[in-house]
């Protein structure tokens, strides 16, 4: 399952609910494609190795907003993703989420 929208959506959350209901593995993309700590992407062969580490799992969930991940991920393992689900909300509501994860982190949350 792919969940994919503009960034301050729900993706995590969405994705995070659902791993739980499911009991199933979430791969978040801002996880595999950042350098932690940076603003810097990883090389393209470490990320593509730990996505095909992940789908070699029967069922699971990456949420996420980087194409070129998603790109790679369909034409790898185009039989096994279910469903493609595409979170569109407006952009005040995105702003106001950002903001607010951010306070969050830097308030230690």
């Amino acid at each position: 399952m792919f969940i994919h929208g503009n960034c301050g959506c729900g993706k995590t959350y969405l994705a995070d609910k659902l791993a739980d209901i499911f009991n199933i593995p979430v791969c978040n993309l801002d996880r595999v494609i950042w350098q932690p700590g940076t603003d810097l992407f990883r090389d393209n062969s470490n990320i593509n190795k730990d996505l095909d580490n992940f789908i070699i799992q029967d069922n699971y969930i990456i949420e996420g907003v980087w194409g070129k991940a998603i790109e790679y991920i369909l034409n790898k393992d185009i039989q096994n993703i279910n469903m493609f689900i595409f979170i569109e909300i407006n952009l005040e509501e995105c702003k106001y989420n950002i903001l607010n994860r951010i306070s969050n982190e830097e308030n230690g949350m």
